[in-house]
């Protein structure tokens, strides 16, 4: 069953849709496409709007947890306590090492130990730095920057972002909330920015925009297009459409099984040797829905296999086996890397019945990152536009080149119209 299904009219959204193998405004790509039914625009409000009601009815349950309000605190002060800075560190250091080259070499060692490098001229490789735990780190204003050169001008200003979206993810609502309430936040400000004129105004949202895209895919496949995922599909299987494929390429690398560093958008995909097509695919023209979804894993990188955690319990449990203690079975593991990758028992088919579990609580996941938004939202005192990002989200997942892009009509009428 569909995440909220009770609160939101999925099989109305989906009753607008079907499955194409072969779509011509798209690319020739297998995936989900409008009917363009004369109710459509009404249906599509229907959704729209029920969808935004929840997530209003879902925050104020979620704002009710937490104190009213709570002590300003002091640009100085540490925000960050210790059990918040060891729970968000793994995070950091993902990311940190991923950006490397714009933020710094950091120390990759798979441990929590906090950082006490407290003084300016110290040289600190810690993912999560002791001045970064500060109130002052997250007061940073956006202030636009040529391009080429934000990270030289702003990398500690970036960090407060990124560091602040961690807590988001880790729905660490308190230590948001205290650092919502001081007047100068500086979340705001970095909602519609940019790294430069060539990328996109949401450095932000960006984290938002990923959530919503997964949650609408995943739920519309599950409870309109059972098809797609049952037993014995081959055709039509979600997996190979433009919608899901795209998903694969998104930061949610251990639910989906991506291994680190398996896509990246500026060396352009092609076709695995194996396959029978020699498409090359770059900039605008990407496959997404034109290769099996086996070949898209592919198309830039060979698949390394990715452990689960019971893969790393097993691999622990033969090493003791062979005589040697837990905590040197675990040291070995740690400096070999070796940890869990991935989430799904079945690798790379998220719908699959066998995956149900952790498809359920990634589900939950990412609701639950679009509520906690909305929470942090109120108290920043910004409002959200869940229906035009809902609009936008819609048209990333489903756009093509029959019709303009979805817009609003004008009161009274105010549904959801698609222009061919």
């Amino acid at each position: 069953m569909s995440h909220q299904a009770h609160n939101i009219p999925w099989n109305v959204f989906g009753s607008n849709l079907k499955f194409r193998t072969r779509i011509p405004c798209a690319d020739d790509g297998a995936g989900l496409h409008f009917r363009f039914r004369p109710t459509q625009g009404k249906e599509l409000t229907h959704f729209v709007n029920a969808f935004t009601r929840n997530i209003h009815q879902h925050t104020d349950l979620e704002r009710q947890k937490y104190p009213e309000a709570h002590d300003v605190l002091g640009s100085d002060d540490i925000a960050l306590d210790d059990r918040v800075a060891r729970i968000i560190t793994p995070a950091v250091r993902l990311w940190r090492s991923e950006r490397r080259d714009k933020l710094g070499e950091v120390d990759e060692s798979p441990t929590n130990a906090l950082c006490h490098h407290s003084e300016p001229d110290e040289r600190c490789r810690c993912p999560l730095s002791h001045s970064q735990r500060k109130m002052v780190s997250f007061l940073h204003k956006y202030r636009w920057s040529d391009c080429y050169k934000f990270f030289d001008d702003h990398k500690d200003d970036y960090l407060g972002l990124e560091v602040f979206k961690s807590l988001l993810m880790h729905g660490e609502m308190d230590t948001l909330l205290k650092i919502c309430a001081h007047p100068d936040v500086g979340f705001p400000s970095w909602w519609d920015a940019q790294l430069c004129l060539c990328n996109p105004q949401d450095l932000g949202r960006d984290y938002l925009e990923y959530a919503l895209d997964a949650y609408l895919v995943l739920n519309i496949f599950l409870s309109s297009f059972p098809e797609s995922w049952a037993p014995g599909r081959s055709d039509q299987d979600y997996r190979r459409t433009k919608q899901a494929s795209e998903l694969a390429t998104h930061p949610h690398r251990q639910f989906f099984g991506i291994a680190r560093g398996q896509f990246n958008s500026y060396s352009g995909f092609k076709c695995p040797t194996s396959s029978k097509r020699k498409d090359r695919f770059s900039g605008t023209n990407q496959p997404y829905g034109r290769l099996t979804y086996e070949e898209f894993l592919e198309s830039q990188t060979t698949m390394d296999f990715l452990p689960s955690l019971s893969d790393v319990l097993h691999v622990r449990w033969v090493l003791c086996e062979k005589g040697l203690p837990v905590e040197v079975s675990q040291l070995i593991l740690d400096k070999a890397l070796y940890r869990p990758q991935r989430r799904l028992k079945v690798p790379h088919d998220p719908l699959h019945p066998e995956n149900i579990e952790e498809l359920n609580k990634y589900l939950k996941f990412c609701w639950l990152v679009l509520v906690r938004s909305e929470v942090v939202a109120r108290e920043v005192g910004m409002k959200i536009p869940w229906k035009d990002l809902l609009s936008e989200s819609i048209e990333r997942l489903l756009g093509c080149s029959c019709r303009k892009l979805l817009e609003r009509g004008e009161p009274p009428d105010d549904d959801l119209v698609w222009f061919k």
